[in-house]
């Protein structure tokens, strides 16, 4: 689901697997990426009463790959895009695996950074509707949970990402 209003999006712990430099591309996933294939789609808008749409927003995103593992020698799962003229922005991607933290495992969730003007204006976390570990995971809020979409190909997702302007 989007964000219900033009309320900011629900800030989420960054985890301890951000890595800067992440490069400029929206297609994360190559022929041999294992795993569901995922197009994460949405607008970055700015909160209040106008949601004006902000194009050249930075979204960036990194995530597990399907076995719940990180790439954290190389750039694998990590990309950035720029918004077009709508605000929109767009990934190829996996959907996530779980993997444990402590006792327990992680729901599947992609992480989200939006840079407005040069400046940060949101750090995230996206989950997905479903998922057998979201009602047990201490840091999911359920404002930032996604409904799942059939492609025939693979699964969609959309959200759009509020921020402070």
């Amino acid at each position: 689901a989007t964000t219900p209003t033009c309320a900011e999006t629900e800030d989420n712990i960054e985890g301890p697997f951000y890595k800067p430099g992440a490069p400029e591309r929206g297609v994360l996933v190559t022929p041999s990426t294992k795993g569901t294939h995922l197009i994460l789609t949405g607008q970055v808008l700015a909160a209040g009463a106008s949601c004006a749409a902000l194009g050249k927003a930075e979204v960036e995103i990194w995530q597990a790959d399907a076995r719940g593992g990180y790439d954290n020698q190389g750039y694998g799962l990590r990309g950035r895009v720029r918004t077009d003229g709508t605000g929109a922005y767009r990934f190829e991607t996996v959907i996530p695996g779980h993997y444990l933290n402590g006792p327990q495992y992680r729901p599947a969730h992609i992480h989200v950074k939006v840079h407005v003007g040069g400046s940060e204006r949101l750090t995230t976390q996206l989950y997905f509707e479903g998922d057998p570990y979201n009602d047990v995971d201490p840091f999911i809020k359920k404002a930032l949970i996604m409904k799942l979409d059939d492609t025939g190909s693979g699964r969609a997702a959309s959200y759009d990402l509020v921020v402070a302007a």
